[in-house]
């Protein structure tokens, strides 16, 4: 199962993302993850380990309108 972290606190200090993705390491990341700060939003997604054909899948997935999604 992929990782997932979200935080809208605007104080969240950045230096501790390391620490958020080691521990959703044990979920198995490929090493692919993908970080996505928007206002006081950060996403974060650790992908599970697959393979996939193109980057298209990496997370958050953000549609060309604007939109934003992470799923599992």
């Amino acid at each position: 199962m992929c990782g997932f972290f979200a935080t809208n606190n605007p104080a969240f200090d950045l230096s501790i993302l390391p620490k958020v993705r080691d521990r959703l390491s044990f979920r198995g990341p490929d090493g692919d993850s993908g970080i996505l700060k928007i206002g006081n939003w950060l996403l974060y997604h650790a992908r599970l380990s697959i393979i996939a054909p193109v980057d298209d899948f990496n997370q958050p997935y953000r549609s060309p309108s604007g939109s934003v999604l992470l799923f599992n």
